[in-house]
């Protein structure tokens, strides 16, 4: 019997032991995959540039976001006549570091679209899977409430219910993540419905696992691909969402740095000071779209269906 035991018991080890080998040559696969893709992986390097940028803030950032100077105003960029160097970007209306700013604003930008993703997404994730492989009344309702949700434009609906809460950091993250979890639900519960009557998960069935432990351990490892690339690319749509929040004085207040108020701060100023306006603009422009490229690379490395074709 003890004999029995400890083979058992090194069965296991072995099996997990393959299982990370498996899982660590699928990672290194995936990378080199990553590497392979120009596009994806400009992105990855601009994003994660920005993640940094946004972590050493404090330390690269050459002055205080929040310090005016009324003798500094419209200081234009280095390259524009009458610029200076120790204003890389230029100064603002009331003669704030350009450049310090974006920088701290990118950690406002990053924070809500990385917050928001997650949280959304793990709810919207278990909620679509509970959905699609239980069915029946659950997944009805569940249904109709995600449709209803859908119904309403993003930006309408957030401005509406920030009118009704008020502007502020965890405001805007409660009420974007109000709505985000229903494309995680759908496409989770779309999956789901899919897997579940594959023969693998019969065998499992068969096996006597339990319902949980077939929608955690052996559906959604077969779906995390769909769903990774779905969190990269909303990312970017959250930060578009909070940046287009901010612009209408609904989302992150002043002073505190933020791309889309301080691209408001300068329409009025356009004409003669454009930078205030544009560099938040372009920092925001090639977030985003890095962002993006990053997650069509994922979808174009992680989706077999896509390799078969």
């Amino acid at each position: 019997m003890t004999e029995l035991f400890v083979t058992q018991k090194d069965l296991q080890k072995n099996i997990k032991f393959n299982e990370k080998k498996i899982w660590w040559k699928n990672f290194k696969h995936s990378l080199r995959e990553l590497i392979k893709c120009r596009t994806a992986f400009i992105g990855t390097i601009i994003v994660l540039t920005f993640i940094l940028v946004a972590v050493v803030a404090p330390v690269i950032a050459p002055y205080d976001p929040l310090k005016a100077s009324i003798i500094k105003r419209f200081i234009p960029p280095f390259w524009i006549e009458g610029g200076s160097t120790t204003y890389l970007f230029g100064t603002d209306e009331i003669g704030r570091d350009i450049f310090s700013r974006i920088i701290y604003g990118a950690r406002v930008s990053l924070l809500v679209g990385l917050i928001t993703v997650s949280i959304s997404g793990v709810l919207g994730t278990v909620l679509g899977a509970m959905a699609g492989y239980y069915g029946g009344r659950f997944d009805s309702i569940l249904s109709r409430i995600a449709d209803l949700l859908l119904s309403f434009p993003d930006l309408i609906f957030a401005i509406f219910l920030m009118a009704i809460t008020g502007p502020g950091f965890f405001n805007l993250i409660l009420i974007l993540c109000f709505k985000s979890w229903v494309n995680f639900f759908r496409l989770s519960r779309g999956e789901m419905i899919s897997e579940k009557t594959k023969e693998y998960i019969e065998a499992a069935q068969a096996l006597g696992e339990s319902n949980s432990k077939i929608i955690f351990k052996e559906i959604l490892p077969n779906i995390i691909h769909s769903l990774l690339v779905l969190a990269t690319l909303r990312v970017g749509y959250f930060i578009i969402l909070e940046a287009s929040l901010s612009f209408l004085g609904l989302g992150i207040q002043p002073p505190t740095p933020a791309w889309g108020s301080m691209i408001n701060s300068g329409r009025a100023f356009m004409l003669t000071s454009w930078w205030i306006s544009t560099m938040p603009g372009i920092a925001l422009l090639v977030l985003v779209l890095s962002i993006n490229l990053l997650g069509e690379g994922l979808r174009d490395i992680l989706d077999p269906r896509l390799k078969l074709e």
